[in-house]
């Protein structure tokens, strides 16, 4: 077939210089309307994507501290210290399902008991109490069931205080009476108590019941009132001999306990602001990143647009069938990173901290900044295969230059490695290794789906 001349050749070419400039200047503002959309939307749902992107972090700030306290049971099993069970056997509290970590005190067995005799002291007064207004209510109580014209059922306002005040020790509980449920809700001990306070009537099987509860409630109290009275019997009886007032405290005196505490609940688990307008920043970049996700397919359609504006007639079709794909890997990148990635570049980094004795204080700031930067890193970086196989659709390069310059094609991948990635060497070879499998596969793809020959080429020598 006789080759096309540079008229014919030039004539499906579509815009000028000038013309590109303009394409790019729409196109540009075309995406920066959608990321402003995206954004508006990320404010309605920051804030559950703030907890979402704490995950990772507080995953790995969780095994740190499991494996933390199991070395630290071991060290002290290892020097003869007083342990309430064997390291392994403490090990599997602070393993799944448990997880719970230790916190090592040392109290002062005197003050331990002195300060226990107190509480159930106060106990017993407290139980007293109790019991003495419920028994001076029960009379009164048992008044408001005679008719309302019967004088004796008039309460005073002294006599009205105290009946109240039995029903509010009442507590909130179904009970199965007779095979029907008759207990009290709380709206409806509160709703009694300001009845009788008003001096009004209450119906009849009503007051049966509130009399029946405080009667049980009293017997409750007194069971409670007995097992006080023998605790502090108990406490009296065992009292430790008092120290001299030049006798010195030591370290030995004191008596080693175990604190377990749900790891949820360690304050060392969850990230920090160390500011006051931190918050708010935090919750602006959330929406950033919230926007740029929803925002994306339009961002990279109109960035393949202007691509595509630029090329011929019969380039074209490769845009629009590569654009979907682009938009895939992009999505593909940034789900290693939050589901794989972060797991493995935080422990490797948690490792120093445990392997020098330094503490860690995750600031969200940092931490959202590092959750930005990593997942768009990888997203663009995996746009490799598809570029590859577009320049080779379009006759820039083709697989025998792949292959011959793949040593030069490693170098630059792990620039980029560097130059995306934060830091640390984790997030490069974790970003490096996937690159090098991908330009392979870049040209995999493009010998398998090699392009169709086209007139516009040049004869081959």
């Amino acid at each position: 077939m006789p080759r096309k001349s540079d008229e014919d050749l030039f004539r499906e070419s579509t815009m000028t210089f000038g013309e590109h400039l303009e394409e790019f200047r729409s196109c540009l503002f075309k995406a920066l309307l959608w990321l402003v959309a995206g954004f508006l939307a990320g404010l309605v749902v920051a804030r559950p994507v703030v907890h979402f992107i704490q995950g990772p972090i507080e995953g790995a700030l969780t095994e740190h501290y499991k494996n933390a306290a199991i070395e630290k049971l071991k060290q002290m099993e290892e020097k003869g210290l007083p342990l309430p069970g064997t390291a392994e056997q403490l090990a599997g509290l602070v393993a799944q399902p448990n997880n719970l970590l230790p916190e090592e005190v040392f109290l002062d067995p005197s003050e331990l008991l002195g300060q226990s005799r107190q509480l159930y002291g106060d106990l017993v007064q407290s139980r007293t109490e109790a019991i003495e207004l419920l028994q001076k209510a029960d009379p009164l109580l048992r008044r408001k069931q005679l008719p309302a014209g019967d004088p004796k059922s008039k309460l005073t306002r002294e006599e009205r205080d105290q009946a109240s005040q039995a029903v509010r020790l009442l507590e909130p509980a179904d009970a199965e009476i007779e095979g029907s449920k008759r207990g009290f809700t709380q709206e409806d001990l509160d709703r009694i108590v300001e009845t009788i306070k008003a001096g009004k009537d209450l119906p009849k099987d009503e007051l049966a019941r509130i009399v029946e509860a405080t009667k049980t409630q009293e017997t409750r109290f007194r069971e409670d009132l007995a097992r006080a009275r023998k605790a502090t019997e108990l406490f009296d009886s065992t009292r430790p001999p008092q120290r001299g007032p030049r006798e010195e405290l030591e370290r030995d005196d004191l008596a080693r306990i175990f604190l377990w505490k749900p790891i949820e609940s360690d304050p060392r688990i969850q990230t920090r602001a160390l500011g006051a307008p931190e918050a708010f920043a935090i919750y602006i970049k959330a929406s950033l990143l919230v926007g740029v996700l929803i925002a994306s397919p339009g961002i990279f359609y109109h960035i393949w647009y202007f691509v595509a504006a630029g090329l011929y007639h019969h380039e074209r079709r490769f845009v629009y069938t590569f654009g979907p794909f682009s938009l895939a890997l992009f999505f593909a990148g940034g789900a290693l990173v939050f589901f794989f990635v972060f797991q493995i570049v935080l422990r490797f980094l948690f490792t120093f901290n445990a392997w020098l004795g330094i503490g860690i204080e995750p600031r969200i700031t940092e931490w959202l900044g590092f959750v930005l930067i990593l997942p768009l890193g990888f997203g663009i970086a995996f746009q490799l295969p598809l570029v590859m196989l577009f320049l080779e659709r379009i006759g820039i390069f083709n697989v025998e230059a792949y292959l011959s310059k793949w040593r030069i094609a490693v170098l630059v991948i792990w620039v980029v490695a560097m130059l995306l990635t934060p830091p640390d060497p984790g997030s490069m070879i974790l970003m490096g290794i996937p690159l090098m499998v991908l330009y392979f596969g870049g040209i995999l793809l493009c010998r398998y789906m090699p392009r169709r020959k086209s007139p516009y080429d040049e004869p081959e020598d």
